[in-house]
């Protein structure tokens, strides 16, 4: 009889437990759910569309690996979206680096003649993040994570109404670009609108349908259409003279 009683008294000591441990852990877990809802709770309507980061006058720096700016970019007004990875502009002008041309001297060192920057202004625009693979980053990228699943940020810059690319006129390259909208890409240092556009440089004058453009090398390639064929005006003082 003593050892059938001890046997109860384990198991009903056994259930104690169990019921205390059930009602401990029930109310942390309720705890828990409350607090996710409370973290959950949808903001007040008056808050709704609202930027998380709202600044005036705002510049932002993006810089290269090796420590050199790759483009800056001012607006106005900026005003931040973190959910939607989204970055609203008002005035924006952005100054994107183009890389060093390189060459060797007479004794073989390289010497870096650095290329003028690109300027890109309109009346409106937004930074897009979009998300890519290491295996389609760039090559250091991919080295420096050292895994091909990691995924990286990069940005896609859209402006539109009275863009403007252009490039110094001093330079062998200067040039201005007109159009309506543009989709820089500054990873790439490339550019591409399906509006027309209108090309004015030291040669004279050059409409088409649109445009996709390498900036590092400076080569574009225009598109037509049936409204707006490949055009281009050429100033008298660019026509040899025949003697």
């Amino acid at each position: 009889m003593k050892q059938n009683s001890r046997i109860v008294y384990v198991a009903l000591l056994a259930l104690v437990s169990l019921l205390l441990w059930l009602i401990f852990n029930s109310e942390l877990i309720t705890t828990r759910v409350k607090s996710e809802n409370k973290a959950r709770k949808p903001l007040p309507p008056e808050l709704e569309g609202e930027p998380d980061v709202f600044m005036e006058n705002a510049t932002i720096t993006q810089f290269s690996s090796n420590g050199t700016p790759k483009y800056q970019l001012y607006s106005q007004q900026l005003r931040h979206f973190e959910q939607e990875h989204l970055t609203r502009m008002v005035e924006p002008k952005m100054t994107l680096y183009a890389k060093q041309e390189t060459s060797t001297d007479a004794n073989n060192k390289m010497q870096g003649k650095p290329n003028p920057p690109w300027i890109i202004q309109s009346k409106h625009g937004y930074i897009r993040q979009r998300l890519i693979s290491a295996a389609a980053a760039p090559k250091q990228t991919s080295e420096i994570a050292g895994s091909s699943q990691l995924t990286n940020h990069q940005e896609i810059v859209f402006l539109r109404e009275n863009v403007k690319l252009s490039r110094a006129a001093s330079s062998s390259t200067g040039m201005v670009l007109s159009t309506q909208t543009l989709y820089v890409y500054p990873h790439r240092q490339f550019a591409e609108t399906d509006q027309p556009v209108t090309i004015d440089s030291r040669m004279g004058r050059t409409r088409a349908a649109g445009f996709t453009g390498d900036l590092k090398t400076g080569i574009f390639s225009l598109t037509s259409s049936k409204r707006q064929r490949v055009h281009t005006i050429v100033l008298p003082h660019q026509i040899k003279q025949k003697k």
